[in-house]
């Protein structure tokens, strides 16, 4: 079969990139090896009770998930700002002060990190809030734990909070993600929501696929090889 396009995987990347192709002109087709879309972004079914795959949540303060997802279509339900850290056998709320004013005496003293600590997570937040994501990219990167003790956070807050959280975030526990990376979420998570879907995070890669032609997707197509700007699936079919 000839395609234009052909794009393997039909994760939130890949329907993403049909989407973009779509909206220039550009036909494409999506191969994707299991049963359904969405890659890590996914959600079973079970007993009645819907069951996302893995830490999942939309920052609905991202740009390109402004610009692709209907949130309305999406009946967000949000959650409230700040984190449940647990703290000698007992647990500590961290709320956000500037969503929740009240939460600002009882944040600044509790015994996650320093009072310094906190100091230092509002000078963060202040810096970053007016600034362009495009001016955050364009600072001297490192990684994001040599920026954590840079900026002067003490090993008790990295560890009790920054390396659970956004460990969970990046996928790694070792925060050797770009630190201007880090900036950049930072910024979304205190500037927008953190919510889910009523139905799920598999409504957002469904919602993606339903803005594309039916005939555009594959599922249950695995991809063999690449090879002569060809795409070979498991079953011998070729596109090219």
């Amino acid at each position: 079969m000839s395609y234009s396009i052909v794009i393997i995987g039909g994760g939130v990347s890949g329907l993403t990139c049909a989407n973009y192709l779509q909206k220039n002109g550009l036909s494409c087709t999506i191969l994707e090896a299991s049963d359904g879309l969405g890659g890590r972004v996914r959600s079973d079914v079970i007993d009645g009770f819907t069951l996302d795959r893995g830490f999942q949540i939309l920052n609905t303060s991202y740009p390109e998930a402004q610009q692709l997802l209907n949130y309305e279509q999406l009946n967000l339900k949000s959650f409230r700002s700040g984190a449940v850290i647990r703290y000698q056998n007992d647990f500590t709320t961290l709320a956000d002060p500037f969503k929740e004013p009240s939460s600002l005496l009882s944040s600044l003293f509790s015994p996650v990190g320093t009072f310094l600590d906190k100091l230092r997570v509002l000078r963060l937040v202040m810096h970053l809030n007016d600034m362009d994501d495009d001016e955050i990219f364009k600072h001297v990167d490192s990684n994001t734990l040599q920026f954590l003790k840079d900026f002067g956070w003490s090993d008790r807050l990295i560890d009790q909070f920054f390396t659970p959280f956004f460990g969970g975030v990046f996928l790694e526990n070792d925060l050797q993600t770009s630190s201007n990376f880090f900036e950049f979420v930072f910024k979304h998570f205190y500037q927008g929501e953190v919510a889910l879907p009523q139905s799920g995070m598999q409504a957002i890669p469904n919602q993606l696929a339903s803005s594309l032609p039916s005939n555009s997707i594959r599922l249950n197509a695995k991809v063999a090889k690449l090879n002569d700007k060809k795409v070979t699936l498991s079953t011998g079919e070729v596109f090219y």
